[in-house]
């Protein structure tokens, strides 16, 4: 597979931290672990159970012109891997949607080439009329009478994975589906009336005799024209070059410092809600961000870094301190650990830091000297700043803009010591506050989005590397240290927003095929 622009797809997958890793060493973020979990998305319309009892897969571009529309009731498997069945099985209706009465219906599973990218996989669903390179030979549903208008026929389509009268699929991949439906309308000719698509995940294939018919033993002379074929006919996936991605782990919070008065030294700090007290406390926000990275990240115990080692003092991560530790890194207990790191808010570390040391609450967030009650997350906050200590030292931490400053608003204000505190100040505000040595060199905006302003500001600055939503960027020619895409002068890499959808959708004890 050709290299494609870089991809920070925020998945946790084992792989280099990204203080290890270049920008442009994302670029095989291979596709596959991307373009399956869109895939599923795609697919889910199709197996999703609303209160009507059916849904519809992904309409073609033009199924408004069309006479019918295909509505589906299952689809089985929603992703094929070598415990699936050796047939692919669906179930609907169809409705006419037209004034006329269609006659002599039939239908077929047709499916497309395997996506080879990301940028195909956005196409893969939008043709007028997708390329067909298998398919099902089609069969007649409904009566002699036809269907007529707002009536609707139901079907059972069950069709071979692999075979010359199936979908021929022998390779994992993704691969484009649709279901065709053909039908002579009242004053017309035979025409496709409806179409509906999905895409169809293949990871691995189950046993299949003609592919066993093939199969060449490794230990003998000769080789297998399928990769990963077993002896039954089974296809494994692919494990010999695992994709390298990067799951971004935010930490941040809306900015909740109060003004003080000219000068300085109003303390204690004053803050303009408790809202953070109770966000760093049992139950909260933040509290439930930090708690599993404690279980990703805790070193096997007698290992150099485990829980009887001492975790960094407060004293060694205040900003006085000379910076962070030389030592030797702790030990990583997890691979996933290897595969994330922390984007943290350098104002949520400073915020907590002041709280771990004593805070009153504002009655009148724009009056220095308003009334004041005394503060009640301070034992919260300590023990997540101690916590985030630990953590931090286990992983690879990032710095994002200081309290999500806007890049455009930066832009337009135009105040250089102002930009330098909002870009350049966090990675060492990070760095002394938990005495970690934190990635330099990458801008990660906070609402995922760089506009030519943006982009300009961080060319600007000196910021040659930065991280946006797929979006609308533009793809260069070759592959940078600073990304695959363009932004006005600024090299970006990209996420994909479903990507980061799908994984927050999962809940707090998601499965595996």
């Amino acid at each position: 597979m050709a290299d494609r622009p870089a991809r920070a797809v925020l998945r946790p997958i084992p792989a280099p931290p990204l203080a290890a890793l270049p920008l442009a060493g994302l670029r095989r973020l291979v596709v596959l672990c991307a373009v399956a979990m869109l895939a599923m998305l795609a697919a889910a319309p199709a197996v999703a159970a609303p209160t009507s009892g059916s849904a519809s897969v992904s309409p073609t571009a033009s199924e408004g012109s069309r006479f019918a529309r295909i509505v589906i009731d299952s689809l089985t498997p929603t992703m094929v891997t070598s415990t699936s069945g050796p047939t692919v099985s669906i179930t609907g209706h169809v409705l006419n949607t037209s004034s006329r009465t269609i006659h002599d219906l039939s239908i077929r599973l047709e499916r497309g080439d395997a996506v080879a990218d990301a940028d195909e996989l956005r196409s893969a669903l939008a043709g007028e009329h997708p390329p067909v390179a298998a398919a099902s030979a089609f069969r007649p549903i409904g009566s002699d009478d036809g269907l007529t208008p707002g009536a609707q026929v139901a079907f059972d389509l069950t069709v071979p994975l692999s075979g010359a009268t199936g979908l021929q699929i022998d390779r994992t991949g993704v691969y484009p589906l649709q279901i065709n439906v053909n039908g002579q309308p009242d004053y017309g000719g035979m025409a496709q009336v409806a179409g509906s698509r999905t895409l169809l995940p293949v990871l691995s294939l189950p046993p299949n005799r003609a592919r066993a018919a093939s199969y060449v033993d490794p230990s003998e002379s000769g080789t297998t024209t399928i990769s990963g074929l077993g002896p039954d006919g089974s296809v494994s996936a692919d494990t010999s070059d695992p994709s390298r991605l990067t799951l971004l782990w935010p930490l941040a919070a809306p900015p909740q410092l109060a003004p003080g008065v000219l000068g300085g030294n109003t303390e204690p700090v004053r803050l303009i809600s408790e809202d953070l007290a109770a966000s760093l406390g049992d139950g909260g926000r933040l509290k439930a961000l930090l708690d599993p990275l404690r279980a990703v990240t805790q070193p096997p115990a007698g290992t150099a870094g485990s829980s009887s080692s001492a975790a960094p003092s407060p004293e060694a991560g205040t900003p006085d301190a000379d910076g962070p530790s030389e030592s030797a890194p702790p030990a990583v207990a997890s691979e996933i650990s290897r595969s994330m790191c922390l984007a943290v808010d350098p104002d949520l570390l400073v915020t907590v830091r002041a709280m771990s040391l004593g805070y009153v609450v504002t009655s009148n967030p724009a009056d220095p000297t308003s009334p004041t009650t005394p503060g009640t997350g301070q034992a919260a906050a300590a023990a997540w700043l101690d916590e985030l200590r630990s953590v931090s030292s286990r992983m690879c931490v990032v710095a994002l803009p200081f309290a999500a400053a806007d890049l455009t608003s930066l832009h337009q204000i135009d105040d250089v010591g102002l930009t330098a505190a909002a870009l350049d100040s966090p990675a060492d505000i990070i760095d002394a506050i938990l005495g970690v040595r934190s990635v330099r060199g990458l801008t990660i905006p906070a609402l995922g989005a760089i506009d030519a302003q943006g982009a300009s500001l961080l060319h600007d600055a000196d910021h040659h590397a930065a991280l946006t939503s797929a979006g609308n960027v533009t793809p260069t020619r070759g592959v940078s240290d600073t990304g695959g895409y363009r932004i006005g002068d600024l090299g970006v890499s990209t996420f994909d927003q479903p990507v980061t959808a799908a994984l927050a959708a999962v809940g707090t004890a998601p499965t595996t095929p």
